[in-house]
């Protein structure tokens, strides 16, 4: 249905789903955590879950995947902003420590950019201290931006139930599914289009222009007209959103007057060093220098509350570095995976896989037929035997053993 969405409909739903988050947002809670009925935790009280009013649900453990693995010291809850931000990046650093050992990247495309060598979780470790000395720091100064609050996690096409009724040609929306992974965050780690509806980085986008389909798209071929229109929705989904969120969500349209890439880096940072380690040093390494480099922004949004002894808000230098070699090479790992980016999206459409290797039962043996002529074809450009064996063992196009990841 979403695929034949005219653009009254599309700019419909987003005002529905602007105005629902504006509802939810709206809502401040005490401490961060996730929602859970008081029942299903055995009642309510001390570090475990904090009643709500009526006592019918409670906030509990952060149900997120980056928080499943173990909890730090019994602390079960955010009990502060600044025990949002370095909790998770806490927990992953004790399990490193005690569980760690070197991992090539879960990735496998991104495996040639480290030489297919094992890469040590001493060196993550090493950025988790980095980013939890600097961590205080991206706690902006407007006390609306600090509140808890509870925003659908994954909102997509996919988790949104649309309906028309029999006396109105409108669209509803009649549900949201996904909500296994939410949880109740300070505010401005909640900020931004959703992950679906996500388009920042396009130069249409960026300048906040309704885009449109071009005149020949009724004489493209079906394939490419396909990627076109999905192309011209992606947009159009960001564009109303972006624009019903400004009308209908205060706090939400609050938290955009910081620059975009202040409060993109802060969630960039708290993700990439709450996530469980797979092998990458690079997603966090490569944040962090962004830090450094935007540290006189971050440093003019913090909040002046800092806690003593950890991080003085109004220090002129940032308290982490890179040397300039380091910051070279980083970087150019960083470009060379980006390039990549999308050739590799052009073959995983090509099999019909999605990002995390799945296939429609439908297209099974057709993907894996196209999979196994496009890895004969990627053998055929091996100049020694070594590349021949990288290629047969790294394929990422294949089934692999996950257990080292788990």
């Amino acid at each position: 249905m979403w695929f034949d969405l005219g653009e009254p409909d599309v700019e419909s739903i987003m005002h529905q789903i602007a105005k629902t988050e504006a509802l939810m947002m709206s809502i401040k809670f005490p401490v961060g955590g996730s929602l859970y009925y008081t029942k299903d935790l055995g009642g309510a009280g001390g570090d475990r879950a904090i009643p709500l009013r009526g006592r019918e649900f409670c906030i509990g453990p952060d149900a997120r995947p980056s928080s499943l693995i173990g909890f730090i010291d019994g602390c079960y809850l955010d009990k502060s902003v600044e025990a949002a931000l370095i909790r998770g990046a806490q927990k992953e650093k004790i399990y490193l420590q005690k569980f760690g050992r070197p991992l090539l990247p879960y990735d496998r495309a991104k495996r040639a950019g480290c030489r297919y060598q094992e890469q040590l979780p001493s060196t993550h470790i090493e950025n988790l201290d980095r980013y939890l000395l600097i961590a205080p720091s991206l706690i902006p100064g407007t006390p609306s931006a600090r509140n808890f609050i509870i925003r659908h996690p994954e909102l997509d096409p996919s988790s949104i139930m649309i309906s028309r009724s029999a006396d109105s040609p409108e669209l509803k929306i009649s549900g949201l599914l996904s909500w296994q992974n939410t949880a109740i965050l300070p505010a401005f780690l909640r900020v931004g289009a959703p992950p679906g509806m996500q388009d920042w980085g396009d130069p249409l986008s960026d300048s906040l222009t309704r885009p449109s389909l071009p005149e020949n798209f009724g004489r493209m071929e079906e394939a490419a007209r396909k990627e076109v229109k999905l192309d011209y929705l992606r947009k159009l989904f960001f564009f109303h959103y972006f624009f019903s969120t400004t009308r209908q969500n205060g706090p939400h349209r609050e938290l955009f007057k910081d620059p975009i890439q202040i409060w993109m880096l802060r969630n960039y940072l708290f993700e990439n060093a709450s996530n469980p380690w797979n092998g990458e040093t690079l997603p966090l390494k490569f944040t962090l220098i962004n830090a450094v480099k935007g540290w006189k922004m971050l440093r003019q949004l913090a909040s002046p509350e800092g806690p003593a002894g950890i991080f003085d808000s109004t220090a002129e230098r940032c308290p982490i570095s890179f040397d300039k070699q380091d910051v070279q090479e980083t970087e150019k790992l960083h470009i060379e995976q980006e390039e990549n980016f999308g050739p590799l999206a052009e073959v995983r459409e090509y099999i019909c896989q999605d990002l995390e290797g799945r296939v429609p039962n439908e297209h099974y043996d057709e993907s894996m037929a196209r999979s196994r002529l496009f890895k004969e074809q990627l053998l055929g450009t091996a100049e020694t035997d070594e590349d021949r064996a990288e290629i047969q063992k790294h394929y990422p196009f294949q089934d692999m053993d996950e257990t080292p990841y788990q």
